[in-house]
């Protein structure tokens, strides 16, 4: 099993950077410079949309249905998961590019529309692919109108808002230290300030930070590939719970080196 991380905002150097991530995740990870765009090229090596025929027993004409199968390339580095670390440094990235072609260096009202039908577009495709997902964000909080503070994804506009209904859980980082030891959790039901996520109801309402344990609870009730959002303020686990994720092919450096190779010459 290997998985893929887009580091978006350098912050594998808090595992010791991307010799060292790779060989956790068994893939040296990819670094993104130059906003979504260049994320979604990636992806479109390592999956093949493809038009395939449903049979609903109520229906006697088969339904079209759009599938993502895994590229030659993907199946090639038996490729198990992708990883967006961190999707708010990626808008950001994405509002920057939008803001230089403008004369104002400023957002106009059609760049923020084109940024939210960006992202929705790319989380509505991500959740399809036959992998697990893993996107962490930062956090960020508004006050609602009773003065209570809401955290939220580290997003603009709609945005924050809408990409939260595609995700399998919303977990939320929280960190406790008790007699000189820190311990780093998710929490994983809603409350009133954060909006947290357990479509299946399998995991414990504070959790560890562990992937491994994710996963194994989501695949026994029948759902292999998750799709997990993990939002929350920088140095709470974030990225160090991805080496949680057990790689069987983090041997070969090479092999992931190629696989890098392969995306540079397009």
């Amino acid at each position: 099993m290997s998985f893929l991380i887009f580091d978006v905002d350098h912050s594998l150097a808090s595992v010791g950077g991307l010799e060292i991530a790779g060989r956790y995740s068994g893939i040296k990870p990819i670094q993104i410079t130059n906003g979504l765009m260049e994320v979604r090229e990636v992806v479109s090596k390592l999956f093949v949309r493809e038009q395939v025929d449903y049979q609903h027993p109520l229906l006697t004409e088969k339904i079209k249905q759009s599938v993502y199968k895994l590229s030659s390339l993907a199946n090639g580095y038996e490729l198990e998961g992708i990883v967006i670390d961190t999707i708010s440094h990626l808008f950001r990235t994405d509002m920057r590019i939008l803001e230089s072609r403008n004369k104002s260096e400023r957002l106009e009202l059609f760049d923020w529309a084109k940024l939210e039908r960006m992202y929705n577009q790319f989380i509505s495709s991500v959740v399809q692919l036959p992998v697990w997902v893993v996107v962490n964000s930062h956090i960020k909080y508004d006050k609602n109108d009773l003065g209570q503070f809401l955290f939220h994804p580290q997003l603009k506009g709609s945005t924050k808002d809408s990409i939260l209904e595609y995700f399998d859980c919303i977990l939320f980082t929280r960190i406790t230290n008790s007699n000189n030891r820190i311990q780093y959790l998710w929490q994983t039901r809603p409350d009133s300030q954060r909006y947290a996520k357990d479509r299946l109801d399998v995991l414990d309402p504070v959790m560890p930070q562990d992937f491994s344990i994710l996963l194994s609870r989501y695949r026994e009730k029948g759902i292999s590939n998750p799709k997990v959002l993990v939002i929350g303020e920088s140095g709470t686990g974030k990225t160090r719970a991805l080496m949680s994720v057990k790689s069987e092919s983090n041997k070969g450096n090479g092999k992931a080196s190629g696989l890098v190779a392969n995306f540079s010459r397009g």
